[in-house]
Parts: structure tokens; sequence; C-alpha cells
């Protein structure tokens, strides 16, 4: 937690302004923060944060401002790796969608 303060910290200095944290974990809640909701955030404030292996603790997650929808897929196994997750994030917010 002292590294993720920090970088809030930092964060903050940089935008002038407390940034608002979205958390992500794997796990389904009724409360989950979907992503077209998230796509109508003002996204310039916005610090999202991964957990990696075991996930975010409970005292990290309680500290967020809002918790990620898990990434689902065609079957109930939504664990992925970091770099899997935050590129699937990166694209479901800013990604360019042809019709």
């Amino acid at each position: 937690m002292p590294n993720l303060q920090l970088a809030i910290e930092s964060f903050s200095e940089e935008i002038d302004s407390k940034p608002v944290i979205i958390a992500t974990t794997a796990k389904k809640s009724k409360d989950s923060l979907s992503f077209s909701k998230l796509k109508k955030m003002k996204m310039d404030n916005l610090m999202i944060i991964l957990g990696t292996g075991w996930g975010l603790t409970e005292e990290t997650l309680s500290k967020c401002d809002h918790i990620l929808e898990p990434i689902n897929g065609p079957t109930d196994f939504n664990h992925l790796s970091v770099r899997g997750a935050g590129a699937i994030i990166l694209d479901r917010l800013y990604g360019i969608r042809s019709e």
C-alpha cells in the first residue's frame, strides 16, 4: 500500500487534483462500475490499478472510488495476466470500433 499511496500522491500533484481511483478484480459484484459508465467519466483524472497474482487486497479495494466490472469471456474463467487485462481495458475504453 505505501507504493500505491506514493503513486496516488504523485499523480495528484501532476493533475492538480485527487484522482478517481478505479480498481480491477476478477470477482463479480453487483456494485461494479461498467465499462460503458467508465467511458462516460472524465478520463484525465482516472487512475486504474490492476492486481497481479491473487489480485488486490481487500484493504486496497476498500480505498478505491470504484471497482471495475470483471472482464468476461465465453467461459467462467476470467483470470488474465495483468498485461492481458490492461490491454483489454485500454481497448474497451479507447479502442476504435468499426461497424
